[in-house]
């Protein structure tokens, strides 16, 4: 709001008696009246007027912050008031206790003798608002026996005493306390904002002369008490809470996406930055609240003894040469050993995690070991142990109804377990390794109900797939191995009242999960490894195609348009389905969207088209989420003479397959479905892998072409995209663009698409 000061000059016994500034509305009116009496001095000084401003400078320097404004007795004596008075033209004289006012002023008599400077003491910065604190902190200055604190902005005008005399303000001294302030500058509404909420600048300025206070509305402003706690975190609060009291406010608030807390106990203000900033046993110690897991974190690693110890048992009986970054992968596991913590073996795909966990488990001596894994793996783990530890023949107890108690290492898989726990939840185990954990999904599931029940002392968890998980996911696998996590994440839950999926809560469940969490990647372990290239190759459906294309998109269109709410998902999930059917094959649909003849694609095509390019060297892996596109394409592989393998979720025997692409030199093609191919297969034979069609999530891909580039691999890898233009597919490669993270546990928070996400993929 803009203002007009009116200067009434009171006239008494034909004598100046006092001047008095009323507040009007700055509009184009000629009446004097009504005045604005809730006007006050902070609000004079905000003014986009400048002679309103330095009106309120004035004011402010003697003391007024509410109207009434009166100036009397010597004030009106100094000449810089007079020449104020002066300058404004808005003036009345009101004479001998009349009410009327009449245009004019009168005459000011200045002089006297010049004032004494006063003595700056210090400055104060007002936070004053508690969502935002960071902006419009307003800073006034304080000289010693002043009535009040003044505006930041430097002018010769008086301040007020508390014994009633006036001083000026010291130039020099201002400048040089307003400097500390740098790189911040004073705005004209007598401010600064931060650029970030930087607790610790503003703890810096205690030194140099300044004092932080909360100014709460229609309250006594709270002076701030600067604070850190053990792990490092500062803040300020308006009372003494001990660190005990503030850390459970400061992680209720970070976790709610908030730089301050308010509560009965007062007001709380630090920098949710410095909470992502804190590593280390103190900051476990402050947030895990739980004495048994804060001595886990605080526990010594290996000795140089013990890791001797390690090289030595693994040197007699391990037949196999590990890699450096292997060997530390061994020691990491026997530390968390030592320190009866469970763990997570999180390395990329390619790695060597199976040849890691069996070396540790050859280093532990004759211990009794559970190792649960995905059907298809049990023979692999199987001939892993018989390839790398011979001595053990015989002692491997495979996928067996009941233990059996004098062998040492039990494989079974996921259902064989669930369908015999009542057997196995008695026998106690040493070790429990859970293989490809990302099957366990979360607790909820029957495979983790079931593995809850059993009895070890300490558990290993495997997967090379953490970026697919959901944070809630990854932290129900310590429910299993450290059963004292439950009370830390429920704890995190409750504090973050729903809001789970937070970023916020994603790093704080990082920062307390990492300990226990070893995570490598190919890129910076294996760099020998040979390239590994992606192209896209982008295909343009025919004429029939399309138009199928476009009748498939119109139909789920008017349906996602028509249908309830409720079914919005459900039809838009659907329409996703046939869409991508659409773009493989119009005969993966079904008769009621599709009644053309059979015929092949545009894809098929060019999938045959590129297998008769290979080398004579060369060989081919097709990767489909479509086990019907495959077997499809199976039969253009036999019409065309050309030899080839599959694998699909049905297949019983998977070594025979897997055997021939890798040593028949007549095998070109390896057809893949990815749910059957995407775990426990080393594929070293193939340089090219074609992925058919594509899905959202960059961690499905992987898998794909990770049984191809991984360790053992002598030539460059291709992987080849199949896209086709102006469909679906392209969207869902920009969704994968936008979705794809680095190899970070807790990169994606949610495995699924949205709601969102999926009406987009689906309209046209």
């Amino acid at each position: 709001m803009a203002y007009r000061i009116a200067c009434i000059y009171v006239e008494e016994q034909s004598s100046l008696k006092e001047v008095r500034l009323e507040v009007c509305n700055d509009g184009t009116s000629t009446q004097i009246a009504p005045f604005v009496r809730k006007a006050t001095v902070a609000d004079l000084s905000k003014d986009e007027n400048r002679l309103t401003r330095d009106f309120a400078l004035l004011l402010n320097g003697l003391g007024f912050v509410y109207q009434p404004f009166v100036l009397k007795g010597s004030v009106l004596d100094n000449p810089d008031v007079g020449e104020l008075l002066k300058r404004n033209g808005y003036s009345f004289i009101q004479s001998g206790g009349s009410r009327s006012l009449k245009k004019g002023n009168l005459p000011l008599i200045v002089g006297g003798a010049g004032l004494d400077a006063g003595m700056l003491l210090s400055g104060t910065l007002y936070i004053t608002n508690l969502a935002n604190w960071k902006s419009g902190i307003e800073v006034r200055l304080c000289y010693q026996d002043a009535v009040t604190e003044v505006l930041p902005y430097y002018n010769t005008y008086p301040i007020r005493t508390v014994q009633g005399g006036y001083l000026k303000r010291d130039a020099w001294a201002e400048e040089r306390l307003l400097k500390t302030l740098q790189p911040y500058a004073v705005d004209e509404s007598g401010c600064i904002t931060l650029a970030s909420y930087d607790v610790d600048f503003l703890s810096g300025l205690e030194t140099q002369g300044w004092t932080v206070m909360y100014a709460k509305k229609k309250a006594k402003p709270s002076k701030l008490h600067f604070r850190r706690t053990s792990s490092g975190i500062q803040w300020f609060s308006t009372n003494e809470d001990t660190e005990d009291e503030i850390t459970g406010k400061l992680l209720e608030a970070y976790l709610h996406g908030r730089n301050f807390q308010q509560g009965r106990g007062g007001a709380v203000f630090f920098s949710g930055s410095s909470v992502e900033k804190q590593e280390g046993e103190d900051f476990a110690a402050v947030y895990l609240q739980n004495k048994s897991l804060v001595e886990k974190y605080r526990e010594e690693t290996l000795t140089e003894e013990e890791e001797k110890a390690v090289r030595e048992v693994i040197g007699k009986d391990f037949k196999a040469v590990l890699r450096g970054y292997q060997w530390d992968g061994v020691y990491w596991l026997a530390t968390m050993r030592k320190k009866h913590c469970g763990c997570i073996l999180a390395d990329e795909m390619g790695l060597g995690k199976t040849l890691q966990v069996l070396a540790h488990l050859a280093a532990c001596g004759n211990v009794r070991t559970l190792i649960v894994v995905p059907t298809s793996l049990v023979s692999n783990w199987n001939a892993e142990i018989r390839r790398f530890l011979p001595s053990w023949e015989g002692q491997v107890a495979l996928n067996e109804r009941e233990p059996v108690m004098d062998k040492r290492v039990h494989i079974i898989s996921y259902e064989m377990l669930r369908r015999n726990i009542v057997h196995y939840k008695n026998v106690h185990f040493d070790t429990l390794v859970l293989d490809e954990a990302q099957v366990l999904k979360n607790d909820g599931t029957q495979r983790h109900k079931v593995i809850a029940q059993l009895n070890f002392d300490h558990g290993i968890v495997m997967t090379g797939t953490p970026i697919e998980n959901a944070v809630d996911d990854v932290w129900s696998y310590f429910y299993i191995i450290m059963p004292g996590m439950r009370a830390v994440h429920d704890r995190l839950k409750r504090m973050a009242e729903g809001e789970t999926r937070s970023v916020a809560f994603l790093k704080i469940s990082s920062k307390l999960l990492n300990p226990f969490i070893l995570r490598r990647t190919k890129k910076e372990y294996l760099k020998e490894l040979p390239e590994c290239v992606e192209r896209n190759i982008y295909v343009t459906l025919d004429k029939e195609e399309q138009a199928t294309y476009d009748r498939v998109q119109k139909i789920f269109g008017k349906a996602l348009r028509d249908g309830t709410s409720g079914r919005v998902t459900s039809i838009a999930l659907e329409a996703l389905l046939r869409l991508r059917q659409t773009c493989v094959s119009v005969n993966l649909l079904p008769s009621t969207l599709y009644k053309g003849g059979r015929r092949m694609s545009s894809k098929m095509a060019l999938v045959l088209g590129q297998i008769g390019q290979l080398g004579e060297d060369d060989k081919l892996i097709v990767f489909s989420q479509f086990v019907q596109a495959l077997e499809e394409l199976e039969e253009y592989l036999t019409e065309y003479g050309i030899p080839y393998v599959c694998l699909y979720g049905t297949t019983s025997d998977r070594e025979s397959p897997v055997a021939a692409f890798q040593e028949d030199t007549t095998v070109k093609v390896f057809l893949l479905s990815i749910k059957a191919g995407g775990v426990g297969l080393n594929l070293t034979a193939a340089d090219y892998v074609l992925l058919l069609d594509d899905w959202w999530n960059p961690a499905v891909e992987v898998q794909a072409f990770s049984r191809a580039h991984r360790i053992g691999q002598k030539r460059n890898v291709e992987v080849i995209r199949l896209v086709c233009k102006d469909t679906v597919e392209e969207k869902i490669l920009a969704l994968q663009q936008s979705k794809q993270q680095t190899a970070d546990v807790f990169s994606l928070n949610s495995g699924k698409l949205t709601a969102e996400e999926l009406k987009m993929l689906v309209e046209g």
